[in-house]
């Protein structure tokens, strides 16, 4: 079979343009890996050198610390101890932190979502919770197909409810406070959530009710921000206290900026009332972060 001279050429040129396409492909799924790197190192650290510094060491320094000592540097973090906690999802230094019971019920991948306790009020019963689960819904335009009751203790209430897509199902987890442990009234003001801790009453105001309530609804389900918290107990209060990491990530050529906040909430035990008070131990830019 014989080619001629314009046929060889063109057979050339396609090679030469199919090459360059794969070349271009290979090259634009270099370029996205570099970017999906970057971004879990310097947003999250999960996979980063960061994680491994922070574990190895300053971690375990911190982790070795008796409460008051660990207060105390907590308090006394150079800004580039506090870079690496803040960058740190794991850096949680609480041992005795309130985990959610089981139910005998196994959550798969797909029901990861999860609503904040404190956001949805408190109930007296299942038929109270599932009304608060379908207004939920009502309220961002959608409904639940399914609410399953997976359980209950003391404490509170919780379900698992489903919402159906066109191709997939979403499921949603709602842990619900029972209204015998306490009670919140709806937030009159229009930039809060509808209902928030400050106005909260608790009705059982023992250290118990006040750290499981606080563990589950501030830390332990709904924030990964928050890096210790403590409890101290007298005859007149019960006081929880949480150092939070809050990282503002920077736009294109900005750095991103990191708080460290102590925040004091004193469950009154005569009226049950919550006070709250927030102290900014550091405010500061990372620098050399900027993209």
């Amino acid at each position: 079979m014989k080619i001629s001279l314009k046929g060889f050429v063109s057979l050339i040129i396609a090679i030469m343009l199919i090459l360059g396409l794969v070349a271009a492909i290979i090259k634009a799924n270099i370029k996205k890996e570099n970017n999906t790197t970057e971004s879990i190192n310097t947003q999250s650290s999960n996979l980063g050198n960061n994680e491994v510094v922070v574990e190895n060491g300053l971690l375990k320094e911190l982790e070795g610390l008796n409460q008051e000592e660990l207060i105390e540097r907590l308090e006394d973090l150079t800004d580039e101890e506090f870079k690496k906690i803040a960058y740190n999802p794991e850096a949680i230094l609480v041992k005795d932190l309130t985990k959610e019971d089981k139910f005998n019920y196994a959550f798969g991948i797909d029901e990861m979502w999860f609503v904040t306790p404190l956001s949805l009020g408190t109930a007296s019963s299942r038929e109270e919770c599932e009304k608060i689960i379908n207004d939920y819904a009502k309220e961002r335009g959608f409904t639940y197909n399914n609410n399953k009751y997976v359980g209950e203790n003391d404490y509170y209430y919780e379900y698992c409810s489903e919402r159906k897509l066109t191709s997939t199902s979403v499921r949603t987890r709602f842990i619900i406070f029972k209204n015998n442990v306490l009670t919140i009234k709806e937030s009159t003001n229009p930039e809060d959530e509808k209902y928030i801790i400050e106005n909260a009453t608790f009705a059982k105001k023992d250290e118990n009710t006040v750290k499981t309530v606080l563990d589950l609804g501030l830390v332990s389900l709904s924030k990964n921000d928050v890096v210790y918290r403590y409890i101290e107990n007298n005859s007149s209060n019960v006081t929880y206290v949480t150092y939070k990491a809050e990282v503002e990530y920077g736009d294109t050529g900005v750095d991103d900026k990191g708080k460290l906040i102590k925040t004091t909430y004193t469950v009154d035990k005569e009226t049950g009332n919550v006070s709250i008070e927030n102290e900014t131990l550091k405010d500061i830019a990372f620098e050399g972060t900027a993209e």
